[in-house]
């Protein structure tokens, strides 16, 4: 039993001893072939030489290339051996030949240097700058309006202006508070009842409301007088009744104010609408409003403007 025992332990150890030394040798083999790889793909640099490197084109590496033979130098013959002359059995005179005088080399003539011009001054560059526009803005009881003029010579401007709100629809309903709460004027009292008379003749009671007698706007003169004292009571004139439902556009007026007249003041010239609000009788109550102000002008010529009322 032990001797079985023994003997199998030993080609155990065999078998183990041979695995062992194929698998050294295969490593080695493994790693030699690795190397071989590298090495291929090794590069050389050449900053680790210090002595000449020669390359070799269109031959095999080590083998010398045949140097070209530099070509010689024609032989420089010597001088041809003269001649002796035979001279002539009468020879003829000679005549001394006078040497033509090289003309001398023709130097051009310098070209004068063109002399810069100077470009002439245009037109535009010569005329002073264009002045700048006049702008005037303001508002007034929930409207804008802007004015630009195009100035001139002179010194253009708005001497006197009439609110143009004041000359708009005047409501076609006031309720009767509204009326009743109708106050004095403003430092005069006791003249609440004759501004209640001036609205009654323009307005007609019908229940609780007043409502405008035929439906028909009153003269312009008496639409001041109508709209204050309907602001004086309350009435919000914001949110007047002819903006009620409508998109009112902003209206532009276009003019141009003369220079000043024998009396010294200058008048509106070409006035007219250049766009509407889309109601033709708001365009006129706006242009009517705009006539009633007054302008200067110190020029001697008109000066453009355009006006925007936007509601």
């Amino acid at each position: 039993m032990t001797a079985a025992r023994d003997e199998w332990l030993r080609a155990r150890q065999r078998k183990r001893a041979v695995v062992s030394w194929a698998a050294a040798l295969g490593a080695y083999l493994v790693a030699f072939a690795v190397a071989a790889v590298l090495s291929l793909f090794y590069i050389d640099d050449l900053a680790d030489y210090s002595g000449p490197i020669v390359v070799r084109l269109g031959s095999a590496d080590g083998a010398d290339a045949a140097r070209p033979v530099p070509e010689q130098p024609a032989p420089v013959s010597p001088e041809t051996a003269a001649i002796p002359e035979t001279k002539p059995e009468s020879p003829a005179p000679i005549v001394p030949i006078k040497p033509t005088p090289t003309p001398a080399p023709s130097v051009p003539a310098k070209a004068p240097k063109p002399t810069p011009s100077v470009p002439a001054p245009s037109p535009e560059s010569s005329l002073p700058p264009a002045p700048a526009p006049v702008v005037i803005r303001g508002s007034e009881s929930g409207n804008s309006y802007d004015m630009t003029f195009i100035s001139g010579s002179g010194v253009v401007g708005r001497s006197f202006y009439v609110p143009i709100w004041l000359f708009m629809p005047v409501p076609y309903d006031i309720p009767g508070s509204l009326y009743d709460r109708i106050p004095d004027q403003a430092g005069l009292s006791g003249t609440a009842e004759a501004r209640k008379k001036v609205f009654a003749s323009h307005y007609v009671q019908a229940g609780d409301t007043w409502r405008l007698k035929r439906n028909a706007q009153p003269d312009y003169d008496i639409r001041p007088t109508i709209w204050i004292m309907l602001e004086d009571a309350g009435y919000d004139v914001k949110k007047a009744d002819y903006k009620d439902g409508k998109s009112l556009r902003p209206v532009v007026v276009l003019f141009k104010v003369s220079a000043p007249g024998p009396d010294g003041k200058p008048s509106l010239e070409a006035v007219h609408i250049e766009s509407g609000s889309g109601y033709s009788t708001i365009d006129d109550d706006v242009l009517y409003g705009f006539k009633k102000a007054e302008f200067s002008n110190s020029g001697a010529s008109s000066i453009s403007g355009r006006f925007t009322y936007r509601f």
